[in-house]
């Protein structure tokens, strides 16, 4: 009767077993690190696409600076901080805008720096944008809920206004992008958005 051959795993010596588990080991561990390269060549979440809380750095810096331990989010009054997939902080203002609180509490609770200090009229979380063909000032209505909801307004300091035509004009040079006008639209979609802004360095 043929002998069967010998493997690794039959040698009582140490050494034998050294090999044969050490074989072992990276042949389940190649995989894994094969999945992990694959993950990190994955495109990002679009966090382009996301609004930061007040005084974010810029995207790439933010992300990489953001301990993601959510300490803002629980600072945040108005709960209007998420977690995304990232872990990373963003704001979602259909769902709950920023209301520019007045302690702006998530950026004394930052940790990591990710989030710098900055004065409510120089937040550089975004920049509303109306699109005037869905607005329903552009059908006659006198609707005016955006502007009435800007934290901005209430201190005395014009984001939205209307222009001589009655349609609604944003000055971009004080817009902070907190995003209550986008939940106060009553349209949709939306007839105002904010676009991100990324100039914080």
């Amino acid at each position: 009767m043929a002998r069967k051959p010998k493997t690794a795993y039959d040698d009582e010596s140490d050494v034998g077993r050294r090999d044969f588990f050490g074989q072992l080991l990276r042949e389940v561990a190649r995989p894994v690190a094969e999945f992990r390269e694959a993950v990190k060549e994955q495109p990002p979440d679009l966090p382009e696409t996301r609004l930061r809380p007040p005084g974010a750095l810029h995207e790439t810096l933010f992300v990489n600076t953001c301990d993601q331990t959510g300490e803002c989010i629980q600072a945040c009054p108005a709960n209007a901080i998420l977690s995304g997939a990232d872990g990373t902080p963003y704001i979602d203002p259909e769902h709950q805008p920023c209301v520019v609180c007045v302690g702006l509490d998530c950026m004394a609770a930052c940790p990591s720096g990710a989030l710098m200090s900055r004065s409510a009229d120089a937040l550089g979380m975004g920049l509303a944008r109306v699109d005037t063909a869905t607005c329903l000032r552009s059908t006659g209505e006198d609707c005016t809920r955006c502007i009435q909801v800007c934290p901005l307004h209430e201190t005395g300091v014009n984001v939205l206004d209307l222009t001589l035509d009655g349609s609604l004009h944003v000055y971009e040079d004080v817009c902070v992008g907190c995003g209550c006008c986008v939940r106060a639209c009553p349209t949709q979609p939306k007839a105002i958005i904010v676009e991100p802004t990324r100039t914080l360095v």
